[in-house]
């Protein structure tokens, strides 16, 4: 499923599930050979 989704290059990626005391859940996730870190300049 996650070939289809990412495509032919996809090599895996690591997730963190996380959930709160009140049931509020965050998904984290870190993909494997991801390119360079890109700059975000939210102030634009």
């Amino acid at each position: 499923m996650c070939i289809a989704v990412f495509g032919e290059g996809f090599k895996g990626f690591n997730i963190a599930h996380l959930v709160t005391t009140d049931g509020i859940g965050v998904e984290l996730f870190e993909m494997k050979e991801r390119q360079e870190r890109h700059e975000v300049d939210f102030l634009v």
